[in-house]
């Protein structure tokens, strides 16, 4: 069946996964690979569902993409590489903890701060959604801290709510619902009636306030660190009265709005140095003399300085130039490699692109 105009739409927001992981490549942040989302919320509000729906649009994504129009470049023909960790509250946790859920949202927490460390570093997997990280364990602590789980220093739950793990993550997403609503959903899915948050309803309706009251804190110290994304980097979303489709049109929205606010900082900061374009033109010289390529660097200046003169814009394409040509070959591995021959072929590239 042929994808709707509004689906194809979406689709063409994947290949910002793909930008995003070049022009970090450019400004050599090459720590990880993987774009970090990390979901928070309470429980039937829709997490596990956007979560998969979100996991399913970019790994198959790309190949339905293609497959409507085959000519496209800048994407995963396979689709993306997606890590989605398991939860750990109910997943992970060892249930004897729960005599103690102060100890038990503690123990959550920490495997949260280890799977966010991981994504972190992680350079293999393009994605990495994180059902519950760090931020949601402190929203739980605190509850369990006033509700008559005394004795526990709050400190705990401020850890697992320190700036530098909620600035790990690219994007958070938290989700609630109206507890009289989450009781519903409850009892619906369920043939036996269970006992758990989703039932308590007083317990769920001190969530909502929690979740609603430190988002505001989450958003606003996401913005500070990265003032280019500002509150994009964090989305509130009250699933009451919404579909799971809208839901995850939303977060898949979200992510667009914060990778293309990143590349475009990425590109505004970019700056070519002397020793940025000769690591790229080592594939050009692999026959050249060593002391042809020690004097790489020197020569390099003047078209560094000319480089850097141009509009960002056509500055990162410049860039991309000389990363293609770098993977792909180059005349100059067909020609006796000069310094003339290496500096007639940037200059080539840098008209070309100062036309264009």
């Amino acid at each position: 069946m042929k994808p709707s105009a509004e689906l194809i739409s979406l689709l063409g927001q994947l290949p910002l996964l793909k930008q995003w992981q070049e022009v970090r490549k450019q400004t050599g942040e090459q720590s990880r690979k993987a774009f970090v989302i990390e979901f928070a919320g309470m429980p039937k509000a829709g997490k596990s569902t956007a979560i998969e729906n979100l996991r399913h649009f970019y790994t198959h994504g790309p190949k339905l993409l293609l497959a409507h129009d085959g000519q496209r470049k800048d994407l995963p023909p396979l689709g993306y590489r997606v890590h989605t960790p398991a939860e750990g509250v109910s997943l992970r946790t060892p249930n004897y903890l729960k005599r103690s859920p102060f100890d038990f949202n503690t123990w959550a927490g920490a495997y949260a701060v280890q799977e966010l460390l991981q994504a972190a570093h992680d350079d293999h997997h393009d994605l990495v959604i994180l059902d519950r990280g760090p931020w949601d364990a402190g929203c739980w602590l605190e509850y369990w801290t006033t509700a008559g789980d005394t004795g526990h220093s709050p400190k705990v739950k401020e850890f697992f709510q320190l700036p530098y793990w909620m600035t790990r993550s690219d994007l958070h997403v938290v989700l609630v619902v109206n507890p009289m609503e989450a009781v519903e959903r409850e009892r619906k899915h369920r043939l036996i009636q269970h006992r758990g948050a989703s039932s308590n309803e007083q317990l769920m309706a001190r969530m909502f306030e929690i979740y609603r009251t430190r988002f505001a804190e989450l958003q606003r110290i996401k913005s500070q660190d990265c003032p280019h994304v500002g509150e994009d980097a964090a989305l509130l979303i009250d699933s009451t009265t919404q579909s799971t489709d809208s839901v995850a049109r939303q977060v898949i929205a979200a992510s667009a709005r914060v990778l293309k606010a990143k590349i475009d900082q990425h590109q505004s900061e970019f700056r070519f140095t002397p020793e940025w374009i000769a690591e790229r033109l080592e594939t050009y010289l692999p026959q050249t003399r060593a002391r042809i390529k020690k004097k790489v660097p020197q020569f390099l200046s003047e078209f560094v300085v000319n480089g850097n003169e141009l509009p960002s814009a056509k500055r990162q394409r410049l860039a991309e130039l000389i990363e293609e040509r770098a993977i792909r070959g180059s005349t100059l591995v067909e020609l006796r490699v000069t310094e003339q021959t290496i500096r007639h072929e940037l200059q080539k590239l840098l008209e070309e692109v100062s036309k264009s």
